[in-house]
This record gives C-alpha cells, structure tokens and sequence, in this order.
C-alpha cells in the first residue's frame, strides 16, 4: 500500500514513496517557507548549546566552589593549634611574653607548650601580632575560654587574644561587621575557625561560609 499525495500536496498516511512523495512536498511549500524551517531548527539547536554551555559552566563553577570550601576546612583545622596575640612590643621575646600573658589569663604554659611563635604584620610599628602554634589545641581552648580574664588585670597596656583563621574566613567576617552598626557588630563572632552570626542568645547561630550567606543575612535585617 502507498500512500498517495492530498489535495494540498502532503502524502497520506501509509507507505511512502520517499522520492515520488518528497518532490510532492517540496512543491507544496514555497522556499520562503523551507527557508523559515530551516533557521527555526538552527535558531533551536543553537539555544540547546547555549543550555548546556551554560550547565557546565554553572557546574563547574559549582564544584570549583566545594573545592575551596574544602580547602579552607583543611586549612580552618590546621590553624586550630595557633592563636594570634596582639600587644607584644617587636624588641620582646614572643615565647616568653606569651607565658607572661597566659598567667594573667590564669592559664600556666611552658615553653614545651609552644612549637613556634613569631611575629607577623606590619614592620614598622611598635607593637605586633604574634602567631603561636601550640602542641596541644586543648591549650588553645583553654586560653580562648580565659581571655576574658585579661580584661581584669590589664592596666594601660592592652593585650587581645584571637583564633588564627583562614584569609577566607576573616574576608567574610570583615564583611558582615562592615554591613552592621557598632552596637551589633558583636553578633558576628568566630569560634572555631568558622564564622557565625546570632541577633539574639536565644537564636541558633548562623554558620557563614560563603558570601550568599552575608547577602541573604543582610537583605533578612533590612526587612
């Protein structure tokens, strides 16, 4: 059975004879058409590449993004054993300074506590960070716990006491202080090595490890 071609030049349905009923099809449309065809199928198949294109960027991006995160947790473990202290004069001796700073923090430490200590910074100023890398990270712990105890013993001479982070963590927590007015930068806080952010004591902390996340904090404070 063959098809054979409707008024309107386009085959019946059946067997179809590709050269008799094509030619037959090819009458019936006028080039224009043809033509019309022929750019809606480009035009289509270039918006399909242009969709995966866009995908595999977007995924690509997407795991370029884990891989940081990854690093920088690496990187956040590390730096877990270190703490940074400021207040220490550059003539001063940074090993012995420390031990002289955690007494007044009610915390002993020996120089077998500490496996390096250096300054860090700037040159050419009187007083410098220093970065101390301890053995033990539960010696870490134990003087983020007291630091609050230097307030109380501190006289003209000032000394703080900060977790070592990431360059990552520290842009992000610039970030969020920078958005927020004096008297709720404290909100934003580092424990860990990780960023958080909590309006209230009552509220679980909000952990902050890309820049989304300050987006999508600051635009919920502004509404």
């Amino acid at each position: 059975m063959s098809s054979q071609p409707l008024a309107s030049g386009i085959p019946k349905p059946g067997f179809i004879n590709v050269k008799r009923d094509g030619k037959s099809l090819l009458k019936s449309l006028d080039l224009p058409d043809i033509s019309s065809m022929i750019k809606d199928c480009l035009t289509t198949d270039q918006s399909i590449i242009r969709d995966i294109k866009q995908l595999l960027s977007d995924n690509q991006e997407e795991k370029l993004e884990q891989i940081v995160i990854k690093v920088d947790d690496i990187e956040r473990r590390s730096r877990s054993y270190n703490l940074r202290f400021n207040g220490v004069y550059k003539d001063e001796n940074p090993k012995a300074k420390l031990i002289e700073i955690a007494k007044m923090m009610d915390v002993t430490i020996t120089h077998d506590d500490i496996e390096v200590a250096h300054f860090t910074g700037a040159k050419d100023v009187q007083q410098r960070d220093v970065i101390v890398r301890f053995y033990s990270r539960e010696t870490c712990q134990k003087l983020l716990k007291n630091r609050k105890n230097l307030q109380k013993k501190q006289s003209d001479r000032k000394y703080f006491v900060f977790e070592d982070c990431t360059k990552p963590a520290m842009a992000l927590f610039s970030k969020m202080r920078q958005h927020l007015p004096e008297d709720t930068k404290f909100h934003v806080y580092i424990r860990n090595g990780r960023v958080l952010y909590r309006s209230s004591l009552q509220e679980k902390p909000v952990v902050i490890d890309r820049d989304p996340t300050v987006s999508d904090l600051l635009l919920k404070l502004k509404n």
